[in-house]
């Protein structure tokens, strides 16, 4: 965030922006092209053997130089939102094949990104294919989200429908608590997982896909309450008084900058 403000104040943000996610692009590239164990190894490999998952969640999965392009991605979607809602809009009346096009494009790429078996046997080879997914899918499913997201908000044919769903005010409290309940969904998830498998192994007669599908059911059900519970106390004890905070110092320096300058 300083340096995105340091950015906006030296102006030419959006080139900015565009040059920030062509370099997450060639970052993940350089760093897969460097450990060879991330290209030659088949998906399921890089995720659950003991030694190669190390090094592929530690080099790619779990860095911020190569995981920071969907940020930069929301950065984006949201300054054209703020500041180019408009022009954007006129330009999607004046194009509406083009949106359209555009609009099938970001769908496929979420379809695809969201559903394609990359961990499955045939799939996850080892090769160029695995290594453009690796290199690319994060950016791009990030790139396919903002556009629908604009798409949906300003697109001229109006899908009511879809705006009134995005756009119902349930979602504000709850979207209150997401920032927390994704930072400590990880722990949550996984203590869920193992107590609920291990109880339901134990004390009932469950078996086989029975008993796997029961605890997969079972841990989301109390994976989400335990995450609502402490995005709850994580809005109350810390994001909530820091919030508090900035609107005090906000309203302070408004007061300041409003006073009469000295005769």
């Amino acid at each position: 965030p300083l340096l995105l403000l340091w950015l906006a104040r030296r102006g030419a943000f959006w080139y900015w922006m565009t040059g920030l996610l062509a370099l997450a692009f060639a970052i993940r590239a350089g760093v897969v092209a460097w450990f060879p164990d991330l290209y030659q190894q088949h998906m399921q490999t890089l995720l659950a053997d003991p030694v190669i998952s190390d090094i592929y969640y530690e080099k790619l999965y779990d860095n911020l130089p190569t995981r920071y392009g969907p940020f930069v991605v929301g950065v984006m979607t949201a300054w054209v939102y703020l500041h180019r809602k408009t022009t954007l809009a006129d330009w999607m009346t004046d194009h509406p094949q083009l949106t359209r096009c555009l609009h099938a494009s970001a769908m496929g790429l979420l379809l695809f990104f969201a559903f394609f078996p990359i961990n499955q046997t045939s799939a996850g080879q080892p090769g160029g294919f695995l290594s453009f997914y690796m290199v690319t899918h994060h950016n791009l499913f990030a790139i396919a989200v903002g556009w629908f997201m604009l798409y949906v908000f300003l697109n001229p044919d109006q899908p009511g429908i879809l705006v009134r769903l995005l756009s119902w005010r349930g979602w504000q409290p709850f979207s209150q608590l997401t920032y927390s309940m994704y930072l400590t969904h990880m722990l949550i998830v996984g203590l869920a997982v193992k107590n609920v498998y291990f109880n339901l192994d134990t004390f009932t007669t469950l078996e086989g896909n029975t008993l796997i599908v029961t605890a997969l059911l079972g841990s989301f059900a109390l994976s989400l309450l335990v995450s609502v519970m402490v995005g709850i106390l994580c809005w109350l004890l810390v994001e909530k008084p820091f919030l508090n905070l900035r609107d005090r110092l906000s309203d302070t320096e408004s007061i300041i900058n409003a006073k009469p300058a000295p005769a």
